[in-house]
C-alpha cells in the first residue's frame, strides 16, 4: 500500500494535524480555518493562508 495520498485540513488551527499526515506521506491540497490568529500562525507554519471567513472566498 502506497503511503502517497492528499488530504484537506478542515479546522486546521495552526496545522497540527498537517504536520503528521505529511511525515507519513501525505499532501495537503486545501486547508480552511476561519480563526484569524490561527490563520496567521498556520501562514507562517506553511507559507500559505488556509481559507475561510477572512480568506475572500
Amino acid at each position: 500500500m502506497s503511503k502517497n495520498f492528499k488530504f484537506i485540513d478542515l479546522f486546521a488551527g495552526i496545522g497540527g494535524i498537517r504536520l503528521g499526515f505529511e511525515a507519513v506521506g501525505g499532501e495537503c491540497v486545501f486547508s480552511s480555518e476561519i480563526d484569524e490568529d490561527a490563520c496567521k500562525t498556520y501562514a507562517a507554519n506553511f507559507n500559505e493562508h488556509p481559507h475561510g471567513e477572512n480568506s475572500g472566498l
